[in-house]
This record gives C-alpha cells, sequence and structure tokens, in this order.
C-alpha cells in the first residue's frame, strides 16, 4: 500500500505506526503492554494521539509552509492547539496517564515539538514560554533512553524542513 513504517510479522506485513502498536500490545499482552489495561484510558489515549496526528500536526506544517498572515494564523492555531493537549497534564504526574509510561503514542510526537522549538525563530514564538509543562513532558519523554535512542535527531529533521523549505521556495 506504500505505506511506512511496515512491521513483517510471521510473513505478514502490517502497516502504519497506531495499527502496528495495537497488534503488537494484542500479540505479546501477557508479556510486555503499551496501552492502559483501563479501556476509557485506552480511548482517552487514543484521542490524544490522533489529536496531535491531525490537528497539532497539521498546524506545525502549515506554520513551516507559510509566510506572513497565513503563518500568524497557523501560529496562534498551533499555540492554541498545544495549550489544550496541555491542560491534559497533571502537575502530579510524570505522563500523559500518570507516572506509568503509557505513552507510546504521543512520544513520537515529542520529534515534531523539537523540530518546531528549531523553528521558533521564523514564527517568532517560543513553545517553552507559551506552553512550560508540555515542554517538561517533551523532556522527561527525552530523558528515556526507549524514547531517546528510538526518535531521529531532532536537528535532522530541522534541517530536513529546512531543506523542503528551500526546495518549495518557503523561505
Amino acid at each position: 500500500h506504500k505505506k511506512v513504517p511496515v512491521l513483517i510479522h510471521k510473513g505478514k506485513p502490517i502497516s502504519e505506526s497506531l495499527i502496528i502498536l495495537q497488534y503488537l500490545d494484542d500479540v505479546w499482552k501477557h508479556q510486555y503492554q503499551l496501552h492502559s489495561h483501563d479501556p476509557y484510558n485506552r480511548a482517552n489515549q487514543g484521542f490524544w494521539i490522533d489529536y496531535f496526528d491531525k490537528k497539532i500536526a497539521d498546524c506545525g506544517r502549515r506554520m513551516w509552509a507559510s509566510k506572513g498572515e497565513d503563518q500568524e494564523a497557523a501560529k496562534k492555531e498551533f499555540i492554541e492547539c498545544l495549550k489544550l493537549l496541555e491542560g491534559e497534564l497533571d502537575n502530579n504526574k510524570r505522563y500523559f496517564e500518570g507516572d506509568y509510561f503509557w505513552g507510546f503514542g504521543h512520544c513520537p510526537n515529542t520529534i515534531l515539538l523539537q523540530v518546531l522549538l528549531h523553528m521558533r525563530c521564523s514564527a517568532k514564538f517560543s513553545i517553552e514560554k507559551e506552553c512550560p509543562k508540555l515542554m517538561e513532558w517533551v523532556k522527561r519523554c527525552y530523558s528515556r533512553e526507549s524514547v531517546s535512542k528510538t526518535l531521529p535527531d531532532p536537528y535532522k529533521v530541522y534541517d530536513y524542513v529546512l531543506e523542503l523549505k528551500k526546495r518549495f521556495g518557503i523561505e
């Protein structure tokens, strides 16, 4: 289907990140668990992953791919989305779902936030200033070896974004 990533398990392909993660959870549910056991927490987790993938990622893309008024509108919407997401963080908990690390779906999205941190100069805002709790969460996620060793280097992703901007004449 020309989709990435693809997991090949027992000779059968499974594609799309969230579907792969659900598959892994189902296959090895007695050994490892990526989702919360609680159905409500699983549903809530799925909602926020979808929200990030659709709403926040789209705003971020529009922000780096535009200029002037369009960029300002995307920036305003992006910050509103991040503040809504930040509102889900409880000051007394380390991760979205509490002290246990169920953040499998959120953490890959921290790469987007890290790239946008480096892009703040072009959009003239600071995620750290606008959403400090959210950035603390990003740092906690990155401090986990399972996250930091798995995600691409945000500077390399940022360089790639700059190359795209040049290629499409957005600078």
